[in-house]
C-alpha cells in the first residue's frame, strides 16, 4: 500500500504530538461533531496506524489501557528543505523542495520524499 496524504498527515500529527493516541489524531485531523463520527474516524485511522507500524514508521507503546504512538526517527526524518540531508552517503538536493518542510521516509530499501507544505493546505 503506497503512502498517501492521510498517512503523511498521521506521521506529521504524531511528530508534533509524541505519545499521542489514535483518538487524539481523529479529533485533531477530522474535528468530528459527535461521538459516532469520532468512532468511525477512529476505527478507520486504526487501520492506517497499524500499517504504519508494520512499515516501521511508527512505534507503539502500551500505557495502561491506551496505546501511545511515536515516530521511528530512523525511518522518518523531518526537515526544512533537503539541501543538507545525507542518507546512505547520498546528499539530497531537490530544487523543487529546497524551501519546503519535508518528510523523508526510509522503507523497504527505498527512500520517499514528501512535501508537508502542500499537506498543510489540506489538513
Amino acid at each position: 500500500m503506497p503512502i498517501g496524504d492521510l498517512d503523511l498527515a498521521i506521521l506529521s500529527f504524531v511528530a508534533d504530538n509524541p505519545s499521542s493516541t489514535v483518538t487524539d489524531a481523529a479529533k485533531e485531523l477530522f474535528h468530528p461533531d459527535d461521538v459516532e463520527k469520532l468512532r468511525r474516524r477512529d476505527t478507520m485511522l486504526r487501520h492506517r496506524y497499524k500499517n504504519l507500524c508494520v512499515r516501521d514508521l511508527l512505534q507503539s507503546e502500551k500505557s495502561g489501557n491506551r496505546t501511545l504512538y511515536s515516530i521511528n526517527p530512523e525511518k522518518a526524518i523531518f526537515g526544512a528543505g533537503l539541501q543538507n540531508l545525507e542518507i546512505g552517503g547520498h546528499k539530497w538536493e531537490i530544487p523543487d523542495l529546497a524551501s519546503d518542510y519535508c518528510i523523508v521516509l526510509i522503507m523497504d530499501g527505498k527512500v520517499e520524499v514528501h512535501s508537508l507544505d502542500e499537506l498543510d493546505l489540506r489538513w
